[in-house]
C-alpha cells in the first residue's frame, strides 16, 4: 500500500528515510494530512458494520459465513457443497486485537496459519477475498 510521506521541516535532523521509518512504526489514528489518511488499526471484527461487510464478501463469493463463539470468536468462510472443495474446508479468522489469526482448515485440522497485522479495513477485505478465492474457489 502506498502512503504519502512528508519531508521533515527545514532544520530537522531527520532525513526523509528516517521520517518515513518513524511513521511506519507508529500505529496511530491521526487526522488526514494533505488529503491522505493514515493507517487505521481500530477496526474490530465484532463491530456490526464489519460483520455486515464480511457477510457481503460471503454473498458475493457464494460462500457460507458463520461465527463460532466456542472457539474464542472465530469468523468462518466455507465453500458451499458441490464445488469440488473438500467438505469442511474453511478460512477461519480470529481477531486478536492488533493482529488477526487467519487459518485454513479441513475439518478440525489446521493446514495453514498466518498472522496478519491490522491495517486498512478495505485492504483487509480484499485480502480476505483473495484468501477465500485461493483456498475455496480455485481448483489448484
Amino acid at each position: 500500500m502506498l502512503q504519502h510521506v512528508d519531508s521533515p521541516p527545514r532544520g530537522s535532523s531527520d532525513s526523509p528515510a528516517q521520517s518515513s521509518n518513524n511513521r511506519h512504526k507508529s500505529n496511530h489514528d491521526a487526522a488526514p494530512r494533505n488529503g491522505v489518511t493514515s493507517l487505521s488499526t481500530s477496526f474490530s471484527l465484532a463491530d456490526g458494520q464489519s460483520i455486515a461487510q464480511l457477510l457481503q464478501v460471503a454473498a458475493d463469493m457464494d460462500l457460507t459465513f458463520t461465527f463460532n463463539a466456542r472457539r474464542s470468536g472465530e469468523y468462518c468462510f466455507e465453500a458451499n457443497a458441490g464445488r469440488g472443495v473438500p467438505a469442511g474446508k474453511m478460512i477461519v479468522i480470529a481477531d486478536l486485537g492488533a493482529d488477526l489469526r487467519v487459518s485454513e482448515r479441513v475439518g478440525p485440522e489446521e493446514i495453514d496459519i498466518e498472522m496478519w497485522q491490522k491495517a486498512d479495513w478495505q485492504q483487509f477485505l480484499w485480502a480476505v477475498r483473495g484468501k477465500c478465492y485461493k483456498a475455496l474457489k480455485s481448483s489448484s
